[in-house]
């Protein structure tokens, strides 16, 4: 991804068969997205460098941002997964923290400008105002404002969305992605389940679908990203404590901190965000301490007890020790 993309739609990805799924939503419950300025059909990049913005006259300047006029904020594509950032063909890139960014932006009376980028406190401090979809605890010389995303390892079924219980999920057959965070994550834990591992999360939820396996253990977003193009899949709990995630800001710009606070608690009160989030994960819940497991068992020991469909090698004997990057096997990741 290059720097120099602007406001870019996240309508594009999945074409048809996501604006299907939107169909499950109650649409009198949401702002009509049609409506709001910054979910247009995407642009060229010459075109969205040049689209200003409707909302108001800027509000801020240099140096509080670092261009006039401009929003630049930060992504780090290889490190984000769908439906958070997607990077596409012709330097394009959506997602719900594109769609929120622009919303933004907008807000504030500001172009948006993305840029790639490599560590979040090196890029609040030279190359971009804002970094999206950040963890608090992941940062040093940045400040992450506000929350409007979580991270946790989720379980999807085919059934209602809901929350169950450990003895639902005790002797069924669990998909995984091979390598990933969340397959660790199963075998830290003493559920006696059947793991059966794809190499992605698209197969895995064809299995799902086709009855082959009763549950997909993936990251929580990616899941219901994945989950809202079908009828009948839903999220089913997580497996850990959702961590919350918000915008990096250098924790020395103060004056930029206080108007994204500002613009975001407005695209979360006034329903922005709520039809930006519903464009991409329909109705899956915000996750918090109330959509754990809360019965989940530990495991008796540091391999634990799950199985492996096919393999005969214990969970623990996989991947436990070698961390992977989001962009190697060892992600949630999507293919589309």
């Amino acid at each position: 991804m290059k720097a120099g993309i602007s406001r870019l739609a996240a309508s594009v990805a999945l074409g048809g068969a996501l604006m299907a799924g939107l169909a499950g939503c109650n649409p009198q419950s949401l702002p009509d997205v049609s409506q709001l300025p910054f979910l247009d059909k995407t642009p060229s990049v010459a075109e969205g460098l040049e689209s200003l913005s409707t909302a108001s006259d800027a509000s801020l300047a240099t140096p509080t941002i670092r261009e006039d006029g401009v929003l630049t904020v930060g992504i780090d594509a290889d490190a984000s997964l769908a439906p958070m950032c997607i990077s596409g063909d012709n330097d394009t890139v959506s997602g719900i923290d594109i769609d929120l960014a622009s919303a933004l932006a907008d807000q504030l009376g500001l172009k948006v400008r993305f840029v790639s980028i490599v560590g979040t406190d090196e890029a609040t401090a030279d190359s971009c105002d804002v970094v999206m979809n950040v963890s608090p605890d992941s940062v040093s010389d940045s400040m992450v404002v506000g929350s409007y995303a979580e991270s946790a390892s989720a379980f999807f079924h085919k059934g209602d969305s809901g929350v169950v219980s450990a003895s639902d999920l005790a002797d069924k057959k669990v998909g995984v992605q091979s390598g990933s965070v969340s397959e660790r994550a199963l075998g830290k834990t003493g559920l006696d389940m059947t793991k059966t591992p794809y190499a992605n999360l698209n197969e895995a939820f064809d299995a799902l679908e086709a009855g082959e396996i009763d549950y997909v253990l993936c990251d929580a977003y990616a899941g219901a990203f994945l989950a809202h193009s079908y009828g009948d899949l839903a999220f089913a709990g997580t497996l850990d404590a959702p961590a919350t995630r918000g915008i990096a800001v250098a924790s020395s710009n103060t004056e930029l901190q206080v108007a994204i606070q500002q613009a975001l608690d407005e695209a979360l009160n006034d329903g922005t965000y709520e039809a930006i989030r519903a464009r991409w994960v329909g109705e899956f819940p915000t996750l918090t301490a109330d959509q754990q497991i809360s019965d989940i068992p530990e495991a008796e020991s540091s391999t634990g007890d799950t199985q492996t469909d096919g393999s005969g090698e214990a969970e623990g004997d996989a991947s436990d020790s070698t961390e992977q990057t989001p962009a190697e096997a060892g992600s949630n990741a999507v293919t589309l």
